[in-house]
């Protein structure tokens, strides 16, 4: 079902309706009883559009809020019965309907169908935080439209000469129902912008409203004697019932929960509503001035709704004033807590860390000092100091010798990582001869390449000359670098190459190893990662050479970028600032 098509073809056909049934009212103003039989089929016709588009809107909504439609539902039902019956008087000769007449059960049946879906709507909101207030502006207007009701409509029917008892409580019936539905619309005017659509408040409430009006003009007529079927106001029943019926069409289902939580927009017709509804009455009793009537005992119950009302606004903001007093000193004791404890835990956090550094340069030393011992006695025993040795004990001190420099460059890693980040890493600006640094690290690390059978080639298209720059840091880097390419290279070659460029030095260290795929680009030059980890991982080492490169790199305001592709190598480009 196309519901968006059903809404602009009912909008469209609101207004031909009205026109068409104005015209008919114009067009037979002079036969009253054509006027009044065409007036039966047009005044049908309003609420069986009504009841198909309330039937739709029960059909397609779910929850407990579709209830409320279904009162509405049944109201238009009991309005089309009385219809009915009326068309039966006319049927059957009587050109005049009596009054009272069996049509009027119908019709309060209508009333109290219509009080029951209001009902229902404000016992789902029974346990809103804002019924209070809302519960004053709605008693304020209702108490404006009951004095003037009483004054114009219901206090001249209780007076009527020659009128039955029963006909006298039928026609006070009428304007005690009205102003029950009227208290309904205002009631759902205040509280239900969470629960319906601005659209479909807005139809269901000048629907509503029309009928009331249409019911005001009719018994003001009865008091008269002057209503005939297809009055001026006749058409105000059929329109507000199919605008009551179109109202459902633009009800979503999201809309029927009811949420007293959300913050309400600001409204200025809602704030003034009330305060204009009293404006109205003192107007009124202004032009009565020495009657004491039903007009000067609303504007004085209507007052005090108002004072009472402040009042009860008053204590209500002073206690949440309060409470949010309360809250904030709470919330700042707690600040005032967790800052202490924050103070307290970076304090231990200072102290562990020195601890930390502590153990780190005592454990480096004691570490390194008995491994270069070891290195020390495996070069005495590899010169045959002791006395000649044969070739299957010289190949065991060439492994015991490895064993001993992977160790002492893994202690070096954890040293070097440690002093970085504690800050105790400072750049120290020196004129350094890069070309010859370059072959020095060649001569230092070939015997590693020449281990694995692989080549380590150092290319230098120009001379690059002295650069002002941390050689240590430089060496490091490069160090770490063609460690890392060696190390995960099993043919092929590795390669170190150096350009100046546009004020930078370019380390470049290029591989035919494994490679790296893209997705670890940035989880390779964290510490303690490496791409194969794990406890079954093929290569060793501490995962800190990377990590230590950019953390230096970083120092000398310079960058590392990556370029690599999986199973055919990897190229580092180290770019930092020079001074010429």
């Amino acid at each position: 079902m196309d519901l968006a098509r059903w809404r602009l073809e009912l909008l469209f056909f609101l207004p031909l309706y009205t026109a068409g049934y104005y015209l008919w009212i114009w067009w037979w103003q002079g036969n009253d009883d054509v006027r009044a039989l065409g007036n039966i089929g047009w005044s049908a016709l309003g609420p069986l559009l009504a009841l198909v588009c309330l039937w739709i809107t029960f059909r397609r909504l779910r929850g407990p809020g579709r209830f409320f439609w279904l009162f509405v539902l049944l109201a238009v039902v009991s309005y089309l019965l009385a219809d009915v019956v009326w068309l039966l008087y006319v049927a059957f000769g009587t050109t005049k309907v009596p009054f009272p007449s069996w049509t009027d059960p119908f019709y309060m049946l209508y009333y109290l169908f219509l009080l029951a879906a209001m009902c229902y709507r404000m016992y789902e909101r029974k346990n809103s935080a804002r019924m209070v207030r809302l519960l004053f502006d709605t008693l304020i207007v209702m108490t404006v439209a009951t004095s003037l009701s009483w004054e114009f409509l219901i206090q001249p029917l209780l007076y009527q000469q020659g009128v039955s008892t029963f006909a006298v409580l039928v026609s006070v019936t009428y304007p005690m129902l009205d102003l029950g539905v009227l208290f309904g619309v205002v009631s759902l005017y205040f509280s239900s912008r969470s629960s319906f659509t601005p659209w479909a408040l807005f139809l269901m409430m000048s629907g509503l409203l029309l009928f009331v009006c249409g019911d005001s003009a009719y018994l003001y007529q009865q008091t008269l004697g002057t209503y005939l079927a297809g009055s001026w106001f006749d058409p105000l029943w059929s329109v507000g019932l199919l605008l009551l019926g179109l109202s459902g069409m633009y009800v979503t289902e999201e809309k029927t929960a009811l949420s007293d939580d959300r913050p309400l927009p600001r409204d200025t017709v809602r704030l003034i509503l009330p305060y204009a509804a009293l404006i109205v009455l003192f107007a009124v009793m202004v032009l009565r001035v020495g009657h004491l009537d039903a007009i000067v005992v609303g504007s004085a119950l209507a007052m005090t709704l108002v004072i009472v009302r402040q009042i009860l606004t008053m204590v209500e903001n002073d206690r949440l004033l309060r409470k949010l007093h309360h809250l904030n000193e709470e919330l700042e004791s707690k600040v005032q807590q967790r800052t202490h404890e924050l103070s307290v835990k970076n304090a231990e956090l200072t102290v562990a860390l020195q601890v930390k550094d502590d153990f780190m340069a005592a454990i480096s030393h004691e570490l390194r000092t008995p491994m270069h011992g070891i290195l020390g006695y495996v070069e005495l025993i590899e010169n045959e100091e002791d006395g000649p040795i044969s070739d299957e004990l010289r190949a065991d001190l060439q492994v015991i010798r490895r064993s001993a420099n992977r160790l002492l460059r893994l202690i070096e890693d954890i040293l070097n990582f440690s002093k970085i980040e504690n800050g105790k890493e400072q750049v120290k600006l020196e004129d350094v001869e890069i070309d010859e640094l370059l072959h020095q690290i060649q001569e230092e690390l070939k015997l590693f390449a020449d281990e694995k059978k692989i080549a380590f080639v150092l290319h230098l298209p120009d001379p690059i000359g002295t650069v002002r720059t941390d050689s240590i840091k430089v060496e490091q880097v490069l160090i770490n670098l063609v460690n890392n390419a060696i190390k995960f290279t099993d043919h092929g070659h590795v390669m170190i190459s150096a350009r100046r460029r546009h004020g930078l030095l370019e380390l470049m260290v290029e591989d035919t190893g494994i490679g790296i795929e893209r997705g670890h680009y940035d989880y390779i030059f964290e510490p303690f990662t490496q791409v194969d980890g794990g406890t079954t991982r093929k290569y060793n080492g501490t995962g800190l050479g990377l990590a230590i490169v950019r953390k230096l790199v970083g120092l000398m305001h310079g960058a590392v970028t990556l370029e690599s592709e999986p199973g055919k190598g990897s190229r580092f480009v180290v770019r930092i600032p020079i001074g010429d």
